[in-house]
C-alpha cells in the first residue's frame, strides 16, 4: 500500500488472462478487513479501479479516502 493523503493506492499483479477477462479476487486491508476487487471487463494498459470508504480516515473525522486499485502485470510491470 501507498499513502496518498487519505487514499491508499495499491498495486494488484493480474495474469494476461485476468486483463482479458477480468478480475475476481480479494485484498487484505491494512486492519486486516477483506475487500473485494471485481471486474468483468477487459483491463487496459494503466487502468485503475477506485474503491470508495476503502482508504484511510479523515484526520477531521470525515469520511475515509479511496482505495485506488492499480493493476500490474505478473512480470511487475504496467500493463502496456
Amino acid at each position: 500500500f501507498r499513502r496518498e493523503g487519505n487514499d491508499l493506492h495499491y498495486n494488484l499483479d493480474i495474469t494476461l488472462s485476468e486483463a482479458l477477462v477480468g478480475v475476481d479476487r480479494v485484498v487484505r486491508q491494512m486492519d486486516g478487513r477483506d475487500v473485494a476487487i471485481r471486474t468483468s471487463k477487459v483491463i487496459s494498459p494503466k487502468e485503475r479501479i477506485e474503491i470508495e470508504g476503502e482508504g484511510m480516515p479523515s484526520f477531521d473525522g470525515g469520511n475515509a479516502g479511496k482505495m485506488v486499485v492499480e493493476f500490474w502485470s505478473t512480470s511487475r510491470q504496467p500493463l502496456q
